[in-house]
């Protein structure tokens, strides 16, 4: 399967601001680090959010202790998270492994071809913004297109497998009511 047909689309929080020029060496690193950290962090987060404790290496009370703990620091991350990005526009985006769309009022100000920074919060707990560099490809009915070319390839790869990891998920609940009904 074509991996750059793979998407993940989900209501996050999105940034964005118009540029000159793509950003300088130095400028890079910082933003490759950056991006590091968020994408682990998202990939732990979705890891975490649906792995279930293995009862055979616990016994049972431990096992819901520990579940339990993980769940009220879990909603205490996502109390702090909101408070950080109630600012933030949130809106529906469609991310690809090259390409991320949004939905963008017409009176926005961008324009196809127009260099853009966009700061992304991939996973709705994620505290570190993935930042994007690229160019609007498209605006077309209220739909922008944007051209992501900044990642390093190990980055794709994280990137890509977050998405995956959603898609295999978006497509597992959408079967699973199908499978209960008879």
């Amino acid at each position: 399967m074509d991996e750059s047909a793979i998407k993940h689309t989900s209501q996050l929080a999105i940034e964005w601001y118009q540029i000159e020029s793509l950003p300088d060496k130095e400028k890079h690193k910082l933003l490759h680090d950056n991006n590091h950290e968020c994408l682990k962090q998202a990939l732990l987060l979705e890891e975490l959010s649906h792995t279930s404790i293995d009862d055979h290496t616990l016994d049972s009370k431990e096992a819901v202790k520990l579940d339990k703990k993980l769940d009220l620091l879990l909603g205490l991350l996502a109390s702090v998270i909101q408070k950080q990005q109630q600012s933030t526009q949130t809106t529906q985006v469609t991310l690809g492994s090259h390409t991320l769309q949004w939905h963008q009022d017409e009176a926005s100000g961008i324009m196809q071809a127009d260099l853009l920074q966009v700061q992304l919060y991939i996973h709705p707990m994620s505290v570190i913004p993935l930042k994007l560099y690229g160019q609007i490809s498209d605006i077309s009915s209220g739909m922008v297109t944007f051209d992501i070319s900044n990642l390093l390839a190990a980055h794709q790869d994280m990137l890509e497998k977050y998405i995956f990891l959603n898609h295999r998920r978006a497509i597992a609940a959408e079967r699973k009511p199908q499978a209960v009904s008879h």
